[in-house]
């Protein structure tokens, strides 16, 4: 299966670390990310790219453009 996410979840995805992730989003939304991320199997990015039009991030659930990150299981 494929992931795709925007370039804050990805950071979070590849660092472990949802630092960033706590400026931009409320505490409802990071409860989501914390449970997206918790439930995800191990996964790594196969590509970063910017995107045609608009995404459905997989981790937090935004509506994106701009980079989007795709990862696959491992």
């Amino acid at each position: 299966m494929t992931y795709e996410t925007c370039h804050e979840c990805a950071v979070a995805l590849v660092n472990g670390d949802m630092s960033g992730l706590e400026y931009s989003h409320s505490l409802d939304v990071m409860d989501q990310i914390v449970a997206t991320l918790e439930t995800m199997p191990l996964v790594a990015m196969v590509e970063e790219h910017e995107a045609e039009g608009y995404f459905e991030c997989f981790v937090c659930g935004e509506v994106c453009l701009g980079t989007v990150a795709k990862f696959k299981e491992v």
